[in-house]
């Protein structure tokens, strides 16, 4: 059987990205495949590089919601806590 992990971009930011996470997914469960998206394309092209490599990630270019949809996606706005 083959195991499935998604790797989401939301809340890992803080902790290297997504390809961060998305690599000690990668190493951590060898057997498994990685899904990793990431929506921003400049993001997108800094995932696929570093991860370079590991064939058991799959990076998509796209956001993962609850609904099947086109969003606007905003890029370098300032967020506050």
């Amino acid at each position: 059987m083959t195991s499935l992990v998604r790797v989401i971009g939301r809340g890992v930011g803080r902790l290297g990205g997504v390809w961060a996470l998305a690599l000690q997914l990668a190493h951590r469960f060898p057997d498994a495949r990685v899904v990793a998206f990431e929506p921003e394309p400049t993001n997108f092209r800094h995932l696929v590089t570093n991860l370079r490599g590991t064939p058991n990630v799959q990076p998509v270019n796209a956001a993962l919601g609850a609904a099947t949809r086109v969003a606007s996606l905003k890029v370098g706005l300032a967020v506050s806590h």
